[in-house]
C-alpha cells in the first residue's frame, strides 16, 4: 500500500489528452513568416521530419509550467538525427512577454507571432496550450490539449511513426 501511495503521490498530473480535430489525416495548414528572432520560417521546408506545433502564451499558467519540458524535448530532438522539430506559435500575446517567458531559451526553436490569430484559426485553436503533431508528409496526426512532458511528446511521435509504417 505504501508503494502505491508513493507512486501516485510522485507521479506527474495527467493533464494532457489527445483531442479530436477535423485536421486529422489532412495536410497541415500553411505556416510561414518571420520568427521572433527575425529568421524566416516556412512549415513546408520541414517536410521529411515530424513537427510539433505549440500554441502558447506567457499569461497561460500551464504554458509556463510546461516550458522546461518543451525545452527538454527540443534539445533531445536536436541531438537526434532527423529528430522532430518544435515550433512555437504565440497565442494572443506580445513578443516582449514571450521573450521574457523564453528567456535564455529564446532561439532554441522557431517561434512565430500570429497577428490577427490567423494561424490559430486555421488550426482550430481556441486556447493554449494546444499542440499539433505533423508527420513527415505534412499530415496532421495528433492534437494535444493541455500541458505535456517531453516523454509524453516522445510517446505520441513514437505511435505516429509506428502507424506510418
Amino acid at each position: 500500500m505504501v508503494a502505491v501511495i508513493a507512486v501516485v503521490a510522485t507521479a506527474p498530473p495527467v493533464t494532457q489528452y489527445q483531442a479530436h480535430s477535423p485536421l486529422f489525416g489532412h495536410q497541415a495548414p500553411a505556416i510561414g513568416g518571420p520568427t521572433i528572432t527575425g529568421q524566416s520560417f516556412d512549415l513546408d521546408a520541414l517536410r521529411g521530419q515530424f513537427v510539433v506545433i505549440d500554441f502558447f502564451s506567457s499569461w497561460c499558467v500551464p504554458c509556463r509550467t510546461e516550458q522546461p519540458e518543451l525545452v527538454r524535448f527540443a534539445k533531445a530532438q536536436l541531438a537526434t538525427e532527423r529528430g522532430a522539430i518544435l515550433v512555437g506559435v504565440v497565442f494572443e500575446d506580445s513578443v516582449s512577454a514571450i521573450g521574457s517567458l523564453l528567456g535564455s531559451w529564446r532561439g532554441l526553436y522557431p517561434v512565430l507571432t500570429d497577428p490577427g490569430g490567423r494561424i490559430a484559426l486555421d488550426y482550430g485553436v481556441d486556447n493554449p496550450p494546444s499542440k499539433y503533431v505533423i508527420d513527415p508528409h505534412g499530415v496532421v496526426v495528433a492534437k494535444i490539449v493541455g500541458p505535456v512532458t517531453a516523454a509524453g511528446l516522445d510517446a505520441v511521435i513514437a505511435r505516429a511513426k509506428r502507424a506510418d509504417r
